[in-house]
């Protein structure tokens, strides 16, 4: 607080000290309107790159899939290789008989 001498001086004081005050409001309102495009921008991007890595584990999945896949579709061509060899073979010895 202000010790006035006058009043025009407590008058000048006043008026400072409200326009300081007013000043303070301004400056803390143009910050929260920059803080909020800043949230904005940090929202779109954490939701860009939340979609991102949904995409990625798709992409991943979907090849994880294929992989296996592939994998399951090559032991049983490997099998039945096996089995067709095996039964050839009892077909021959059963032939040679």
């Amino acid at each position: 607080m202000h010790t006035y001498m006058d009043t025009g001086n407590m008058a000048e004081a006043v008026s400072e000290d409200i326009q300081v005050a007013v000043n303070k409001i301004v400056t803390t309102a143009d910050q929260s309107a920059n803080m909020r495009k800043d949230l904005k921008t940090i929202f779109g991007t954490v939701s860009s790159l939340r979609n991102l890595f949904t995409e990625i584990m798709e992409i991943t999945d979907e090849k994880t899939r294929y992989i296996l896949h592939n994998e399951t579709e090559s032991k049983v061509k490997v099998e039945l290789a096996a089995c067709r060899l095996q039964y050839a073979k009892a077909r021959a010895e059963k032939s040679t008989v």
